[in-house]
């Protein structure tokens, strides 16, 4: 079942040989797994399921994700750099005073979003689901690149793979039977 990595393809793009049913298991089975190891069954999940920004598992959480899907999908996790793709958790002791600083600022601010939403909600439902739906703390932060954001896709590809690879970066050959 394991599938080959054939060479590196211009682009930087890895080809893999894998049977279409070997891979289309491991896309039905590979994200509940996932889902179940976050605590998140109930939630739909797609292949762009962020680990960490959709399901909110981060730090070691993820780490040790990771290297139980790497055990039980047997992915090679030797080379991967966990660093570029996990946030740390909690928060440093000077995000911590500006937290404080800033926390009637943002209750303030939070208590004006709902009741806005609240208003809108009467006239226009898709205004009041775009406020509600507003994040106050993202204000001024940069997202992170979407090469850098572990999803459920990378996941399959990895199981698909036997070495942990970025979805994005792998093109699949269909192996014959």
């Amino acid at each position: 079942m394991q599938a080959s990595p054939i060479d590196y393809q211009p682009l930087g793009r890895l080809e893999i040989a894998v049977r279409f049913a070997d891979l289309r298991r491991l896309a039905h089975e590979v994200p509940p797994y996932l889902a179940t190891m976050v605590g998140t069954q109930n939630e739909p999940w797609t292949l762009r399921t962020a680990v960490e920004d959709d399901w909110g598992v981060a730090g070691l959480d993820t780490e040790e994700l990771l290297l139980a899907f790497g055990e039980k999908y047997r992915v090679d996790l030797t080379k991967f750099d966990f660093t570029g793709f996990i946030s740390p958790e909690g928060l440093t002791p000077w995000q911590g005073c500006v937290a404080t600083v800033l926390l009637p600022s943002l209750l303030f601010l939070w208590l004006i979003k709902t009741a806005v939403a609240g208003l809108c909600w009467l006239f226009n439902r898709s205004w009041a689901s775009a406020i509600w739906h507003f994040s106050l703390t993202s204000i001024g932060s940069k997202p992170r690149p979407y090469s850098e954001v572990l999803t459920t896709g990378d996941f399959v590809a990895s199981a698909a793979a036997g070495l942990f690879v970025k979805r994005e970066r792998v093109r699949f050959a269909l192996a014959r039977q």
